[in-house]
């Protein structure tokens, strides 16, 4: 079974909620969406932020479109019907790529399955003390703690009977990489970071100094926090015209500001573009 380490610090990336906006068909901006949900899986991103860049009315709506898809992605393909709703957003999200991460189990058969395997699930019953879990298989798993139908849970399997139970795992718990969350914002990207835990922010532009050109210095400063946000830009907008809306510079917010494309041979440079080349050359010091 593949088994991909989790990182030993948080990764989060910030992207703008425009990155979308350039797109006006919705199955093109789903398929956008798709390709920075790869990524974020490729490269074990923990957290993703959606923010909002773009004064206009359709700011909010693109958080919402972003979030949703981002967040159906990385939800295992059993429990989406169950966990989502049928609405117009999703009308093109069959051609998403699947993510073939560890918590996208494909096997349904519960003899197929390891002892021990890891599954996120969803409860459907509670009574007599136990909560029945669904967790991709033919049957339900049991698990002994009464637990909210519609919770959504990870657990751990004991054994493989006619009537399977499991145990519950914190994600914390688990040694492998488990896919990310998404988180959309209402708030300016200036205004989140001043109050952000993360130990280490780093924004991205093509006015930034070449990556490689401070590689120790980003490597050493890496190793010394807990938490990294990456912050990125929007088709129109550098990160630097995005902050001064906020009457703020890059150095209020960012401890580096790098361009991961140096001597690019296009005008622009694409977020997903810069968020994969960005997240590659990171990928390094690690």
């Amino acid at each position: 079974m593949f088994h991909p380490m989790k990182r030993p610090r948080k990764l989060i990336v910030a992207l703008p909620a425009s990155i979308v906006s350039d797109i006006p068909h919705l199955r093109e901006k789903t398929q956008r969406i798709g390709q920075i949900g790869r990524l974020l899986a490729i490269f074990r991103v923990n957290e993703a932020i959606i923010y909002p860049d773009d004064p206009s009315h359709e700011t909010e709506r693109n958080v919402e479109l972003i979030r949703a898809i981002l967040s159906y992605m990385d939800t295992p393909q059993y429990l989406r019907r169950r966990l989502f709703k049928i609405i117009p957003e999703f009308r093109y999200v069959g051609i998403l790529p699947p993510l073939r991460t560890p918590h996208h189990p494909t096997e349904s058969r519960l003899e197929a399955a390891a002892i021990n395997e890891i599954r996120i699930g969803l409860v459907v019953q509670s009574m007599g003390g136990c909560s029945l879990i669904d967790v991709g298989f033919e049957v339900p798993v049991k698990v002994r703690e009464v637990l909210r139908p519609g919770k959504k849970v990870t657990v751990r399997l004991l054994d493989k009977s006619n009537a399977p139970s499991a145990t519950l795992v914190k994600k914390e718990e688990i040694e492998i990489y488990w896919g990310y969350n998404v988180t959309a914002s209402a708030t300016p990207i200036g205004k989140l970071m001043k109050k952000t835990s993360a130990d280490l922010v780093i924004a991205t532009s093509k006015y930034g100094v070449p990556m490689m050109n401070m590689i120790k210095d980003i490597k050493c400063a890496w190793e010394r926090s807990d938490s990294v946000v990456i912050l990125f830009g929007s088709p129109s907008e550098g990160i630097q015209e995005i902050l001064s809306r906020e009457n703020l510079k890059v150095g209020d917010v960012a401890q580096f500001l790098v361009n991961s494309v140096p001597e690019q041979g296009t005008q622009t440079v694409r977020t997903e573009e810069a968020l994969a080349s960005t997240l590659s050359m990171l990928n390094i010091i690690e």
